[in-house]
């Protein structure tokens, strides 16, 4: 036991100091990025329990979940405007296969939320009230960015409006059309490829990339978050690294999510 807790110090006092003494113009190329590497991994796993990312991304979470009728309202509302309210719903039922009973209640009591909103003065107050609840849940985001990246001044009032309103115009149809676009080029890639046999051997690299396409799309969606919702400027070279981390992280989680619920609920 002496002989694992001296190696469990001798570990710590690496991380938290050694580490940082070493001298990266005396290392090869090869040891200095694995450095600069580890060191960048300490430096986020120190922030991640400074910031208190964990309780933040739980306070969202349940934000999140009790706007999820206004925020989904909404959605449809665009959604609606532009003629892709099925399409928008189909892609829904979708991603949430085996929630079909919850997804079909939250999608009814957002229907009811919009026809409410429908005609009269009650009409004027529903509108206000739906946007004040889908700007507040945008507000909480962008004040835990703003916090973890140590910005004390938010948006003004104004700006908000318009950041936000173009948020939520800009998000459900982009949402719709990556769907539309991954469904269209998956079926056109299988007809050309039972066309023209020749290109059978591009199978695999073809199928890869489109396998591949809604890791792109998580990546943009993560990068734009970082480097639009704080209130400072951020380097676009950080906010697409960090973009690309947390997309692949994201969509490996929900493909482990999605495989073992099925798998129990089939058991």
């Amino acid at each position: 036991m002496t002989g694992i807790g001296q190696k469990h110090q001798r570990a710590v006092n690496f991380i938290k100091q050694d580490v940082w003494r070493i001298q990266r113009n005396r290392l090869s190329p090869v040891k200095s990025f694995f450095l600069n590497l580890l060191r960048v991994v300490i430096l986020s796993v120190r922030g991640f329990d400074e910031d208190k990312c964990q309780l933040r991304a739980s306070a969202l979470t349940f934000y999140s979940l009790i706007s999820i009728v206004p925020i989904l309202a909404m959605a449809f509302g665009v959604a609606k405007g532009f003629g892709f309210e099925k399409i928008l719903e189909k892609q829904l039922r979708e991603k949430l296969a085996g929630h079909e009973d919850i997804l079909a209640n939250v999608i009814q009591f957002s229907h009811s939320l919009l026809e409410n909103t429908q005609g009269g003065l009650m009409a004027g107050v529903g509108v206000i009230m739906l946007f004040w609840a889908v700007l507040k849940v945008l507000g909480q985001v962008e004040d835990s960015f703003n916090d973890i990246w140590g910005v004390k001044k938010h948006r003004p009032l104004g700006r908000k409006f318009a950041d936000y309103l173009s948020l939520m115009l800009i998000c459900p149809v982009i949402l719709i059309i990556s769907g539309g676009v991954t469904v269209f080029v998956s079926t056109q890639v299988a007809m050309i490829m039972e066309k023209f046999t020749v290109l059978g051997s591009f199978r695999p690299v073809v199928f890869f990339l489109l396998a591949l396409f809604p890791y792109t799309l998580m990546w943009g969606l993560f990068t734009f978050l970082y480097v639009f919702m704080p209130n400072t400027r951020v380097r676009f070279s950080s906010g697409l690294f960090a973009g690309i981390i947390t997309g692949t992280i994201f969509q490996v989680v929900q493909w482990f999510y999605i495989t073992f619920q099925v798998g129990v609920v089939k058991y």
